[in-house]
């Protein structure tokens, strides 16, 4: 309900299905992954079936959602940070080949 109201608040899109005529959320929170920023300390959840990271402070508050692009990361299963802060997201095949994507802290 967190994640949903928080979305909500921010304009954020989610899943969602219709169901006799009335379209409700169809948010999963299948979380694959989760890391800790190394110099944030924020928490970072992957959802891959959701293609959604949610980004959490240490006292589990919601501070940002992030949709990921369904082709860019069909299977996003994996997610971690080197030291310096770069996070990484990884995919399974799923009928691919399997990546690894970088992005540099801002």
């Amino acid at each position: 309900a967190d994640v949903i109201s928080f979305a909500e608040d921010h304009g954020i899109s989610l899943p969602v299905k219709e169901k006799k005529g009335v379209i409700k959320s169809d948010l999963k929170l299948g979380l694959s992954a989760l890391a800790i920023h190394p110099k944030t300390s924020e928490l970072y959840l992957l959802s891959s079936v959701d293609h959604l990271i949610i980004i959490c402070n240490t006292k589990g508050e919601i501070l940002k959602l992030e949709n990921l692009d369904e082709n860019m990361y069909p299977q996003a299963e994996g997610l971690t940070f080197l030291p310096d802060g770069t996070l990484l997201i990884s995919n399974e095949g799923a009928n691919q080949k399997p990546t690894i994507f970088s992005f540099q802290q801002r």
